[in-house]
């Protein structure tokens, strides 16, 4: 005896949430991943059908539930994606839903900026400090996460010199500035550079001003 098949199989994934990744800056049709849902029945009633929910920055396969981008996506402007995915059967009233979770990975694709000193207000007035003291910190801001987003300062140049020897150093890491020597009563022009891993990299201007006549207070 022979028993015959009918169309009457709904699609079911088999888990109820699927978490994919992917790079930004990616070009569009990127593919993210690929959504599979089981149909018991046999061909031809076991072809299946995908859908997407709840998003315009993706597109799936119809036939193949292949996801891919629509166009580059921007970690910076949104990290992670929440679909829906539906997978239906023609013929069938019954259709099958799965949770999406789609994670953007992070590229150094972005120029630190300072935050201090200000382009509007670069100068910092310290009195005159023992050798080795600090004086001030120059603070900069990667939008880039993680070691994309690891900063290092560096002097280019510091003027007027100190005799023949740099009147500043600063730490590569922290951006704290600190006196090498004794400093005249002068206004000291530091040009500072930060950069990340890459060759981005952007330049600000320090006036530091050292006078005799202030409180001795170092930072």
């Amino acid at each position: 005896m022979e028993i015959s098949d009918e169309n009457d199989e709904t699609p079911t994934f088999a888990y109820v949430a699927y978490t994919f990744g992917t790079f930004e800056n990616q070009p569009a049709g990127t593919e993210v991943g690929t959504m599979a849902a089981l149909d018991r029945d046999l061909p031809p009633y076991n072809e299946v059908e995908y859908q997407l929910q709840g998003n315009d920055a993706f597109q799936i396969g119809h036939y193949s539930g292949r996801i891919t981008a629509k166009s580059p996506l921007d970690r910076e402007t949104k990290s992670e994606y929440h679909l829906r995915v539906v997978a239906s059967q023609r013929g069938i009233t019954g259709s099958s839903m799965a949770a999406v979770k789609i994670v953007v990975a992070d590229r150094n694709d972005n120029q630190p900026r300072f935050l201090f000193p200000a382009v509007a207000n670069d100068s910092v007035t310290v009195a005159r400090c023992r050798a080795g003291a600090p004086v001030v910190r120059i603070i900069a801001r990667d939008v880039d996460i993680g070691a994309n987003a690891a900063l290092r300062y560096q002097l280019i140049r510091d003027l007027p010199r100190v005799g023949n020897q740099a009147a500043f150093a600063i730490n590569p890491l922290s951006g704290i500035v600190t006196v090498r020597k004794i400093l005249d009563n002068a206004e000291y022009l530091l040009h500072v550079q930060v950069r990340t891993r890459c060759i981005l990299e952007i330049l600000t201007f320090c006036s530091i001003n050292s006078s005799e006549y202030l409180t001795p207070v170092c930072m």
